[in-house]
């Protein structure tokens, strides 16, 4: 799992190394996040490893109650000044770092849990358990098995590259405390890669009647 100073470092020095701030990304996830999102007028909606909230940001003109929350502070000093105190804004490691407990109608995890370590997957899931409502909804987004930077990279049952995991893996394990609601793929052109990205996203609704995954020791 990267840290949050090799985040730090790499917003602050150049965008290049970060196509998913760009237009082609934001758009992509916003498409396919509103067929599930519907109106977000007067929902409680967090945008968990936002990066420039790009994402987060339509759905906050659109009348969400957004919340942001990344690891690096250098993102979130920025967005602290382009939001004031009309978002709530959060430097976090975990999702158990946010107080607002069973708080949000919808959590947002775009691109994220793939640089997750698979023994922290437990953990960070279980946070994001306590912070929805009884009813709410977890999509999150990631590289497919089929994606073609992984099978050039030889993808071999877990790793993928350096330190990067399929959304395929992920997703059994979020099942342990989620319903899974919808699963799709799609290519996402990611012109600063020059290539197009295969792209799963799931859709999860919150069980009360489930136990939140465990942590193991």
């Amino acid at each position: 799992m990267y840290n949050s100073k090799f985040w730090d470092d790499l917003y602050e020095d150049r965008s290049e190394a970060a196509p998913w701030l760009g237009d082609d990304w934001a758009n992509f996830n916003i498409e396919h996040i509103s067929k599930y999102i519907g109106d977000p007028k007067g929902k409680n909606l967090l945008d968990y490893g936002c990066g420039n909230a790009s994402i987060g940001d339509y759905f906050y003109q659109k009348g969400a109650n957004l919340s942001l929350a990344d690891i690096s502070a250098y993102q979130v000093e920025k967005l602290k000044k382009k939001y004031g105190t009309t978002v709530l804004i959060d430097r976090v490691d975990f999702p158990s770092d946010i107080k607002q407990k069973n708080f949000y109608d919808y959590i947002l995890c775009m691109g994220v849990f793939h640089h997750i370590n698979p023994d922290l997957w437990g953990q960070f899931f279980s946070g994001l358990y306590d912070l929805l409502k009884k009813d709410g909804v977890l999509i999150v987004s990631g590289w497919d098995i089929n994606d073609p930077v992984l099978i050039k990279e030889n993808y071999k049952g877990c790793i993928t590259y350096k330190d990067c995991w399929a959304i395929n893996d992920i997703a059994s394990v979020i099942e342990g405390a989620f319903e899974k609601k919808a699963s799709f793929v799609d290519y996402v052109d990611m012109k600063a890669f020059n290539m197009k990205r295969l792209c799963r996203f799931f859709v999860f609704n919150k069980m009360e009647n489930r136990e939140p995954v465990v942590v193991e020791e």
